[in-house]
């Protein structure tokens, strides 16, 4: 797999801020750091998804380097592990855990599955494009890096499909309820650049991207490779021998 060699070096030649950049250059350790090319794509959409980066803050400033983690409900256990041995198996030391507790809502005993990784130094470097210190919220607020591009790919698509993606009205909706609108619509030109157009819907004051059905074969064509066969079903796909998606037919 090729890398991101010198991964703090290609961070600060990006437009991002002066400090940063002089922070980055200064860090001896960062310089080294690396991580694969296939495992930026996909954390890139596990973070436009149900991932995070933790930064430890302690008197609002940061402390040591930042973990990734991701938390998947009941029925994604292949799909869990799937993405945990392929991406971040390497960067972890204890595996995926699994997790039940009664949920009040449903009743019922739920299962989830946890992915951790280690503190590194890569993750630092990518903490500081994903996310802004708010000093009135006390905490660190996940944003739409302004280089996104740059780590974007139909394999991050197929991830953030998997994680916030559903299938409703014979298209796909992404739920981006946690991003700004200036955020969506920087994802919206993103996806414009993969010749997916879309429109924004509100509800309830948040912001989700609705992809016109005209793209939605677009977005097939894209993710078909990568998306796990448990979540076709976010593209309106069933199990056929149709020969227009392959072993798949589109509801």
């Amino acid at each position: 797999m090729t890398t991101i060699v010198n991964l703090a070096t290609w961070l600060s030649s990006l437009p991002t801020d002066p400090q940063d950049k002089a922070l980055l250059n200064m860090d001896p350790i960062l310089a080294t750091t690396t991580l694969r090319q296939d495992t930026v794509y996909a954390l890139t959409g596990n973070m436009l998804g149900d991932g995070s980066l933790r930064q430890k803050v302690k008197n609002g400033e940061p402390r040591g380097n930042v973990l990734f983690e991701m938390t998947k409900g009941p029925n994604a256990f292949e799909q869990v592990t799937e993405t945990y041995n392929t991406y971040y198996k390497e960067l972890s030391r204890t595996g995926f855990r699994e997790t039940t507790f009664l949920s009040s809502i449903h009743k019922k005993i739920i299962t989830q599955y946890h992915i951790f990784t280690r503190a590194l130094p890569a993750l630092t470097c990518l903490h500081r494009l994903w996310y802004i210190w708010n000093p009135d919220l006390g905490k660190y607020i996940k944003v739409v890096p302004k280089d996104i591009h740059l780590m974007f790919s139909p394999l991050s698509l197929a991830h953030w499909i998997m994680d916030d993606g559903y299938y409703t009205d014979k298209t796909l909706i992404l739920c981006t309820d946690n991003f700004s609108k200036d955020d969506c619509i920087r994802l919206q030109a993103l996806l414009a650049q993969y010749s997916i157009l879309t429109g924004l819907i509100v509800q309830k004051g948040k912001y989700r991207i609705r992809v016109y059905q005209g793209s939605l074969s677009t977005v097939i064509d894209l993710v078909r490779p990568h998306l796990h066969k448990d979540f076709m079903y976010k593209l309106g796909i069933l199990s056929s021998n149709t020969p227009l998606f392959g072993q798949y037919k589109i509801l």
